[in-house]
């Protein structure tokens, strides 16, 4: 598996298809945990990563992305406006409203 690519969280957007199976690796603080009977659904505000892989919180945000992580994520731990990065592969968009 090589490494994550420099997709843009605005590329998924625009081309979902193509870009299916990309790796990545996103940031930003997290918006909500919602854990499913397998799995989590991180729904995260994207920022620019720094050059240590790190969100850059003053940065403007880029949008929002959803991660999926196997088995359970404790909310707790996991607070809102939490700093995170992610790596994985691009799947299947998630359609959800917002507030």
């Amino acid at each position: 598996m090589g490494p994550p690519t420099k997709l843009e969280i605005s590329d998924a957007r625009l081309n979902p298809k193509a870009l299916k199976g990309s790796r990545v690796r996103w940031g930003g603080n997290v918006v909500a945990v919602e854990n499913f009977k397998t799995y989590t659904l991180l729904e995260i505000l994207g920022r620019p990563l720094s050059d240590n892989g790190k969100p850059d919180e003053s940065a403007k945000s880029m949008g929002r992305f959803m991660a999926r992580v196997p088995g359970f994520l404790d909310p707790e731990e996991h607070p809102k406006g939490r700093l995170l990065s992610v790596t994985g592969k691009l799947s299947t968009p998630i359609e959800k409203r917002i507030g």
